[in-house]
């Protein structure tokens, strides 16, 4: 993402959230009269706002990505507010998955122990529960005892936390929750410590280890070299994104297609690309 980021810098940007929305209302092409998935104007919007609000209430501060801000011309997804209420928990359920998967892969990859976080807030309790409960608990089986408890807490807490805010504002519609001027969906002050707390823990112990730092860099090197070398030669590209390119395009148009093209790799698509080309 970084690298794509980097490369689209002056052919017209590349925005990840934006990224999801281009394959849903652009990229797929299932249907005979129109590209997308001809989703509901709720879906797209909780795509849309998957942060909150992309302006605020002066207006917009700096420019809409490149497909939003096309979609927006055509139809008003009230930029300024929130997202439906089912959209915030959409939004917060990806942020409980993300932080207890990252948990266990890197434990799995013996970037940490489980002994490491047993010291942070969040776990504490779990742990020496489960330890004096089961003294000889296999590391395997402790792993997912943790995280299993972490993300029944946190779920506990977002619908406590949301049910307080909810009864205060007293909504008597979806748009009274779009103009609440915050999220209604959210976790504790408490356990928003706690997850502060984990995620600086991440950032030094998992993000930047020396082996996840060298796998990136590998990665955006690979990245790169490919966008280049389809920028170069557009006709190495499959024959299917090739028709994408238009006729006459410009290099804009051309950086766009290449741009979709990689960006819908997966990891391992993306290394067998890499050695198609360059091996």
């Amino acid at each position: 993402e970084d690298e794509l980021v980097e490369k689209m810098k002056d052919l017209g940007d590349f925005d990840h959230n934006d990224q999801s929305l281009r394959v849903v209302t652009l990229l797929e092409k299932k249907y005979i009269k129109w590209d997308g998935l001809n989703l509901a104007w709720e879906t797209l919007e909780g795509i849309i706002k998957h942060n909150g609000p992309l302006i605020n209430s002066g207006g917009i501060d700096k420019a809409l990505p490149v497909t939003l801000a096309a979609l927006q011309n055509e139809t008003d997804f009230e930029l300024n507010g929130y997202a439906s209420l089912e959209a915030q928990i959409a939004g917060l359920a990806d942020d409980i998955a993300y932080n207890n998967h990252d948990v266990e892969d890197g434990i799995n990859a013996g970037l940490f122990e489980v002994e490491d976080i047993a010291e942070l807030a969040l776990f504490k309790e779990y742990y020496a529960r489960i330890t004096n409960d089961h003294p000889n608990l296999e590391k395997r089986r402790m792993v997912f005892e943790l995280v299993r408890e972490l993300i029944g807490a946190m779920v506990e807490d977002v619908l406590k936390q949301t049910s307080l805010n909810i009864d205060a504002l007293n909504p008597q519609s979806a748009d009274d929750i779009r103009n609440a001027g915050r999220a209604m969906v959210e976790f504790s002050p408490l356990m928003l410590e706690n997850l502060g707390e984990l995620r600086d823990f991440l950032y030094e112990r998992m993000y930047k280890h020396p082996d996840v730092l060298r796998m990136c860099y590998g990665a955006r090197r690979k990245m790169g070299a490919m966008f280049d070398a389809f920028m170069d030669e557009p006709r190495l590209l499959p024959l299917d994104w090739q028709d994408e390119i238009k006729e006459g395009g410009d290099r804009f148009e051309t950086a766009r297609v290449v741009c979709d093209y990689l960006a819908s790799m997966t990891d391992r698509k993306a290394v067998e690309e890499y050695s198609k080309i360059f091996s």
